[in-house]
């Protein structure tokens, strides 16, 4: 029985979820990006991911980004690392608000 817990732990550090969201990008985060929106396939190990998911892939996807500072929106309120995430979150990339 060993060996079959072995295996199967084994397999199960590589099945990964795929899930596509959509993204929209505001101001400077546009610009860096080269596009308002886009589709996003993000890889998990669950079909729930995290806001720190999509950061660490959308940094592995756009080096620059890591550098800027914004804030990410969850279905229309400013979202923490934890915040969890599905494909039908509205998902959008805010760049810092000025003004009063």
């Amino acid at each position: 029985m060993y060996w079959l817990w072995f295996w199967a732990s084994r397999f199960l550090n590589y099945i990964r979820f795929k899930m596509t969201i959509k993204l929209q990008y505001f101001g400077l985060i546009a610009e860096l990006i080269g596009c308002q929106q886009e589709s996003f396939t993000l890889a998990t190990v669950a079909t729930v991911a995290t806001v720190a998911e999509l950061k660490a892939a959308l940094f592995e996807k756009y080096p620059p980004l890591s550098s800027v500072y914004f804030n990410l929106a969850v279905n229309q309120k400013i979202a923490s690392e934890n915040t969890p995430i599905d494909a039908t979150s509205e998902i959008a990339l805010l760049p810092p608000f000025a003004g009063g």
